[in-house]
């Protein structure tokens, strides 16, 4: 029989084989259930050649075994693009979002408009942004890209525990600390 970890990495292989396989074979996006662009499969092929991208199921597997991960790695590895994607294709949101904190407005804003770019979807609805005195997210938003400051003001209002009693709101928070 295998061991609990061993069935979670296989999940985690699976799910990121099973993701591959749906995208080659129905050319079908599973957040909009639009057909991919011809720019999506551009920008995939770019993104498999990150050195990241190697990583995904091992992060996969080290983000079901612990609470928190802290990654190193180069500029340009795809540490703030490609992580919040793996977090999303990983199955582990069930409902909830994945926050990318920024240190910048015009990051926040700008690689918000990258991923979604990345993922086909449209920018300010399935990945969005927020940023003092601008929100670009919907009900749909299942990843956001957020300063640090304005996460900490969502994190702390004094009613945010109240919202959804027992229910977090986020599953994951990837803090971008360059």
């Amino acid at each position: 029989m295998m061991e609990p970890a061993t069935k979670k990495l296989r999940k985690a292989h699976d799910t990121f084989d099973m993701l591959e396989s749906a995208v080659e074979q129905t050319n079908t996006n599973r957040y909009t259930g639009r057909p991919y662009t011809t720019k999506y499969f551009e920008i995939l092929e770019k993104r498999r050649e990150l050195p990241v991208w190697q990583q995904r199921e091992e992060f996969a597997q080290m983000l079901n075994r612990h609470q928190t991960l802290v990654l190193v790695g180069e500029t340009g590895s795809g540490k703030t693009t490609q992580i919040p994607q793996f977090v999303v294709e990983s199955g582990f949101l069930s409902g909830k979002m994945c926050v990318c904190t920024q240190p910048r407005r015009v990051a926040a804003m700008s690689v918000a408009r990258r991923v979604a770019e990345e993922m086909d979807v449209n920018a300010g609805e399935e990945v969005g942004y927020s940023i003092r005195f601008e929100e670009a997210t919907g009900p749909k938003t299942f990843l956001k890209y957020s300063t640090d400051g304005k996460w900490r003001k969502i994190a702390y209002m004094s009613d945010f525990p109240t919202k959804r009693p027992s229910t977090p709101i986020f599953f994951a928070r990837v803090t971008d600390l360059s």
